[in-house]
């Protein structure tokens, strides 16, 4: 036997695993990932510019992409607009802790600041027109009572 029957069948026992690795086991228990999701993942680099503020994606329509092109959700069920949308931030979230943070960024959005404060003056004193005014309150360290 030569070290082509090797890889071949190595290759074939890889592909068996991975075969397995996506079947659900009997009753459904494991937590995997819904077709939907799975497609948006596959997806995601084509799916960013569209999908990803400052953009306002119209979800229902969407939705209904998917739902004739027979993709399902986590329960066999066509996905509605909440479930496209949500489905998205989690693969966006998913494939961002995947790669460092590098991954699915957002648009870099400019800073909305305020208008300037303008300062106004302070308002003159008025000029002491009698004898008799009070003068300007003095301001100081308070004394302790004895």
């Amino acid at each position: 036997m030569g070290m082509g029957a090797d890889t071949e069948e190595s290759g074939a026992r890889l592909h068996a695993i991975l075969a397995a690795a996506k079947r659900r086991p009997a009753g459904g228990t494991r937590k995997a990932h819904s077709p939907l999701y799975e497609w948006m993942w596959a997806h995601a680099s084509d799916l960013v510019a569209e999908l990803n503020p400052p953009r306002t994606p119209n979800w229902q329509a969407i939705a209904e992409e998917f739902q004739r092109a027979q993709v399902t959700d986590g329960q066999g069920r066509p996905p509605t607009a909440e479930r496209v949308r949500k489905t998205w931030w989690k693969v966006r979230a998913d494939r961002r802790a995947q790669e460092g943070g590098e991954a699915v960024r957002q648009a870099p959005r400019r800073a909305v600041l305020p208008p300037p404060v303008q300062e106004t003056p302070a308002p003159q004193p008025a000029e002491a027109s009698s004898e008799h005014e009070p003068a300007s309150p003095r301001f100081g360290f308070a004394k302790p009572r004895t």
